[in-house]
């Protein structure tokens, strides 16, 4: 949380407050309960990730905020220009079965994310913000046989501004 008291800026979301992209079956997106900031203030975004294939889809929990987030999951930018992830980055063995979430066909999960304290928020400005994780172990099928290894594996939200 920042101390300063001056206007972290307008978050102007468009719609209902949530943007959605979709990648590999799974969408995702983001929501905010509300458009205006001040520095004082922690920035939380709710994150929802809905599989809408019609078979079950395992997503690594690394790169989802399962667990928190422990890589830097969002792109952040404050007038066009981004901002530093402050978190921590993680290096990490090859995964196993155990570290996949998996989707049912239609199930959504959803994690509300203070990003506050993972990215530097101190600039007065207009934010755009997008979930945004990338790897080529992303996703299984249900047997843990990777979707693609030659592609990577992006999911991603369209930004809210």
């Amino acid at each position: 949380m920042k101390n300063s008291n001056y206007l972290l800026g307008t978050l102007l979301v468009a719609g209902l407050f949530s943007t959605q992209a979709m990648a590999d079956g799974i969408r995702a997106s983001l929501t905010l309960n509300k458009t205006n900031f001040t520095s004082a203030e922690d920035i939380k975004v709710l994150v929802t990730m809905t599989n809408e294939e019609a078979v079950p889809v395992r997503v690594l929990k690394w790169y989802t905020p399962a667990d928190g987030v422990e890589e830097a999951l969002f792109k952040v930018s404050v007038n066009g220009v981004d901002t530093e992830y402050l978190g921590a980055h993680y290096k990490r063995p090859a995964a196993q079965p155990k570290d996949y979430i998996q989707l049912k066909s239609g199930q959504s999960v959803s994690y509300e994310v203070e990003l506050s304290s993972l990215y530097d928020l101190s600039k007065t400005g207009q934010y755009e913000i997008s979930y945004h994780a990338e790897s080529y172990t992303l996703f299984t099928n249900t047997r843990g046989r990777i979707k693609n290894l030659l592609a990577l594996g992006l999911l991603a939200s369209v930004p809210v501004l």
